[in-house]
């Protein structure tokens, strides 16, 4: 019983962690994006 138990949860860190890293990626995208367009609306604003 408890071996079952520990192979799902093992299935489930294995499904979890493409899903963490997707996050991880699509947030630092976001980030840059954001900065970037701050950026250039800084610019457009100030020049």
């Amino acid at each position: 019983m408890s071996q079952h138990k520990s192979q799902s949860i093992s299935i489930k860190k294995k499904a979890l962690s493409p899903k963490i890293l997707y996050l991880y990626l699509t947030n630092r995208c976001f980030q840059t994006l954001v900065t970037k367009t701050a950026g250039d609306m800084n610019h457009l604003l100030f020049s």
